[in-house]
């Protein structure tokens, strides 16, 4: 597995330092000398990575266009307690410098305030600035103004209020030494970086897994040998059925390399009905519903469908626009969105996730990476799932020495009820 990285020079030498534990992983590192460059390292970027691993959330608001232009897989190492945690105990046990006198910036208050009320001493930090929006209003119009977070520090330093600055952007802390006020960049947790690279892993893993899982291509009417260079591009085989034929492909191949107007030179019109599946038979089974999809909705051109193990249907035509539905008519999935009030679709999505899954126990981490979503999200849908009984805790894991132990969660018979 490729996994890029994009971060400042002290990240990357805390990935070289790690690199040892990941033999089947090769890390590209790409140092940026501000977050901003991370859009240009991107784009210039030739060599295709299965995943890229940002340092943090600032480096990755600045490429957010170019990795969803180029429909790239990502995501950021956290932002984490212990690094608050650890930064202040820091500047207090070798520098004697107390809380009150410390200005800091983070990408969420919240955090240290955490941090803060289990120690008793949440009303001793005076001076804290956050970025917390950048994790809600990924806009392209809104900017991180770096210059204000160092405005910010200069003035409290220069009027006497604070004694040091303690800064979460590395590009703050190098422009505030230059200008001759103290500064200190938050420790970058080992934990931290762990994390962000095992979820980079499972994020490689589960594309490297949906990639590989079985492509059906069912397509109404008889097979003709015009159709030959279509089946070769897909390095599909072929089986004629009574009214349909099947190709029988992968995922990795159909998604990179199938085009409907491939088929429309076979002088019929194309009604198409295409399955992905863990197995064979789940895949034939959405292609054969897909095509009846498609035969109802064909009209006078071109109609494919495509259906997969998360019921998502999308919908190809002439233009080229693609419209996603997704299928929410089953009986069981509408009355357990009611029942605990969540939407059919996440209700779909979850479910998915326990038929796709090999282990029979998961984390909220595996559950996110599945999804895309972030941790806290996909702990919030776990939370409901375990509220009304769907799921149960089954234990907790530490993967490293650091950092709190992962709660472990494992369906119950009232959820396996509902899946194959």
């Amino acid at each position: 597995m490729k996994i890029g990285v994009i971060g400042s020079r002290q990240f990357l030498e805390d990935i070289e330092k790690l690199k040892e534990r990941y033999r089947e992983v090769s890390f590209y590192p790409y140092l940026y000398e501000s977050p901003d460059e991370a859009e240009s390292i991107i784009r210039s970027v030739e060599e295709k990575m299965d995943v890229w691993l940002f340092s943090g959330i600032i480096p990755y608001f600045y490429a957010r266009s170019a990795v969803k232009q180029k429909k790239l897989l990502y995501t950021f190492a956290p932002f984490t307690e212990i690094m608050v945690a650890l930064s202040l105990f820091k500047l207090f046990y070798q520098e004697g410098i107390t809380m009150s006198r410390v200005s800091l910036d983070l990408p969420d208050q919240r955090t240290i305030h955490g941090v803060l009320k289990q120690l008793g001493a949440d009303h001793e930090v005076k001076f804290i600035k956050d970025y917390a929006w950048i994790y809600k209003e990924l806009s392209e119009q809104k900017t991180l103004d770096l210059d204000a977070f160092v405005n910010y520090h200069r003035s409290l330093y220069e009027s006497g209020e604070t004694l040091i600055a303690l800064t979460s952007i590395h590009a703050v802390y190098d422009q505030l030494l230059s200008l001759g006020v103290p500064a200190r960049y938050m420790i970058q947790a080992e934990s931290a970086t762990l994390e962000g690279i095992e979820k980079a892993i499972q994020i490689g893993r589960l594309e490297q897994e949906k990639k590989s899982q079985v492509a059906v291509i069912k397509v109404d009417g008889s097979y003709k040998a015009i159709n030959d260079p279509f089946i070769r591009l897909l390095n599909g085989t072929v089986t004629q059925q009574d009214d349909s034929w099947n190709l029988y492909s992968t995922r990795g191949a159909v998604e990179e390399n199938f085009d409907a107007e491939q088929l429309l030179g076979a002088g019929d019109i194309p009604v198409i009905g295409i399955g992905f599946g863990q197995t064979l038979r789940r895949a034939e089974l959405h292609a054969h519903d897909a095509l009846q999809y498609a035969k109802k909705h064909q009209h006078s051109g071109p109609a494919v469908y495509l259906l997969n193990d998360k019921d998502v249907l999308l919908d190809w035509n002439a233009e080229h626009k693609v419209q996603i539905k997704v299928k929410s008519d089953s009986v069981d999935v509408l009355r357990i969105a009611e029942e605990i009030d969540l939407a059919a679709k996440a209700v779909h999505l979850f479910l998915s996730f326990i038929i796709d899954g090999d282990a029979p126990a998961f984390t909220a981490n595996d559950f996110a990476a599945y999804t895309g979503k972030s941790r806290r999200s996909a702990e919030r849908m776990i939370k409901k799932f375990v509220e009304f009984q769907y799921i149960q805790h089954a234990g907790t894991e530490r993967p490293y020495d650091q950092g709190r132990p992962r709660a472990v969660y494992r369906a119950t018979e009232k959820l396996l009820n509902q899946v194959d």
